[in-house]
This record gives structure tokens, C-alpha cells and sequence, in this order.
């Protein structure tokens, strides 16, 4: 399956007067290189079975700060980050299609091994006690190919939640936070 990612317009919607972070994370975001991954930012077409979900933290890590998420998903070179054009693009495809969207297609093909859920119940040996259904509650897919910078100074990424219901809405993760234990980094190979 593929999709078409599309252009983010940094002049209209709720992110205006958003703009690339730049530079380290503990810095301002003004100055420096800008942080993004420039390996997916210029994809017009996405195969989903190149998409590699990346869970960051550890099983016996409760959280993790979206900094030092990025600084392990940047330590392997070979997984390229994807970014605000793949998340407009599975985006604008969710509104399209719904059920039968990309969305639908990654979380039936690509996420079964992540399946988090967001009580965390824990076994002996770190790992996840399924519910009787089998089935997490929601699922956060993370865009880690370009931070962004709000209006505010603030570090963050595009998210889209997926509930069990396989309703979908977009949200956006401020790396200074910690990060949601259900939250799936989406990189390409």
C-alpha cells in the first residue's frame, strides 16, 4: 500500500508561527541546524511496508523524555524519520477513508508487537499483561522526522492517536515532556 504525502503550509491552520527547530534541544530553537530529516522530507510517495514503528523505551522504563527519544532514534543511522509530510499525508488519507485507511492498514500489519497498554499492567519480567481482549486502548504514531518549533519556544512533533474504536485524532508531543508510554516512533527503511 502507498500513499502520497502532502506540503505543510506554515503560513494557515493551528500551527502558524510554528517554525523548525534548530539546533540542540536544550538550546532556544533559533539558531543552528535545522532538525529534520531531510532523508524523508523530500518523499512524494510513501510505501507502508518500508514504515519501521520504533518503541524507544525500554520494558522496564515507565517513561522516557521525547529528548532523549530522539537522541536514540538518531543513534541508528540507517532508520530515517518520518515526518510532517508523511503525517499530512496519512492524515488527509484517514479523513478519505476512514476504516479503510493507511492508518487502519499499519496499526493490522505493523503494530502488533506494540500494542501498549495505557494502565501497563507488567509481568515478572517487565512485559505487558494483555486484557482480555487483546486489544490497547489507543496507540500514539509519532513523527519524529522534523521538530518543530511553536510560538511559544517550545520543542515539539506531530502525533496521530489511534483509539481502539479506530477513531483517529492528530495531536502534537512537546519533547520537554515525558513521553506517552503508548507512543510509536514511525521511521522508514
Amino acid at each position: 500500500m502507498r500513499i502520497s504525502t502532502k506540503t505543510f503550509n506554515w503560513n494557515s491552520g493551528c500551527f502558524e508561527g510554528s517554525t523548525i527547530w534548530r539546533g540542540d534541544l536544550d538550546g532556544d530553537g533559533l539558531s543552528g541546524e535545522p532538525n529534520i530529516d531531510e532523508r524523508t522530507a523530500s518523499l512524494s510517495v510513501i510505501d507502508l511496508t518500508f514504515i519501521v514503528p520504533v518503541f524507544c523505551r525500554g520494558w522496564k522504563e515507565k517513561y522516557l523524555t521525547g529528548k532523549e527519544k530522539l537522541k536514540r532514534l538518531k543513534e541508528v543511522p540507517e532508520r530515517a524519520r518520518l515526518g510532517i509530510n508523511a503525517f499530512l499525508g496519512l492524515w488527509e488519507d484517514y479523513l478519505l477513508n476512514d476504516s479503510n485507511s493507511a492508518i487502519e492498514w499499519l496499526f493490522r500489519n505493523k503494530m502488533d508487537e506494540y500494542k501498549i497498554y495505557d494502565d501497563d499492567p507488567l509481568d515478572e519480567e517487565g512485559k505487558p499483561i494483555e486484557d482480555l481482549h487483546g486489544v490497547s486502548r489507543y496507540m500514539v504514531l509519532e513523527f519524529p522526522g522534523l521538530v518543530m518549533r511553536n510560538r511559544y519556544g517550545h520543542p515539539f512533533w506531530l502525533c496521530i492517536t489511534r483509539y481502539f474504536s479506530g477513531r483517529c485524532v492528530y495531536t502534537v508531543y512537546f519533547l520537554n515532556c515525558y513521553a506517552d508510554r503508548n507512543g510509536i516512533s514511525l521511521c522508514y527503511r
